[in-house]
């Protein structure tokens, strides 16, 4: 009974944390049916880091980090991140806003926001690519030094 009083003690959840929205818009939509099962494991964990909240409309400029070492956390191998991370963009779920790595003295991780581009997946005017986010985020990012 104690470690259950102990275990109640610490937790530090707030009801809001305990789960993440993820709209049935998203799961009915053409390019969701087409995910692997790695990609349709991976996107709930995307939309709970970038705290989704439908009647939020800043939901899809939030942007957030998601690392090799996190992903590693939920099961994931770096292969299998690598190819759900390039789907759920080729799919235009999620868009990489800054490119991980080495840049110079520090290493960083990829960033990346939540979008839209899903919606118009199999139509003409689907877009593949995010490069263009890519590329806004590049000219506004601060300058280390």
């Amino acid at each position: 009974m104690g470690l259950n009083k102990r275990r109640r003690g610490n937790t530090k959840i707030s009801p809001k944390d305990n789960y993440i929205q993820f709209p049935f818009k998203v799961i009915n939509g053409i390019a969701y049916k087409e995910l692997n099962h790695a990609a349709k494991g991976l996107l709930p964990q995307m939309y709970g880091k970038a705290r989704y909240r439908h009647n939020n409309p800043d939901t899809y400029e939030f942007v957030f980090e998601f690392s090799y070492r996190e992903a590693k956390r939920f099961g994931y191998s770096s292969s299998t991140f690598y190819k759900t991370i390039t789907e759920l963009r080729e799919m235009g779920f999620i868009d990489r806003v800054r490119q991980g790595g080495s840049h110079g003295e520090y290493k960083a991780t990829s960033l990346f926001q939540l979008a839209k581009r899903w919606e118009l997946f199999g139509t003409d005017k689907f877009v593949e690519s995010d490069q263009e986010v890519l590329n806004d985020y590049a000219q506004k990012r601060p300058v280390y030094g």
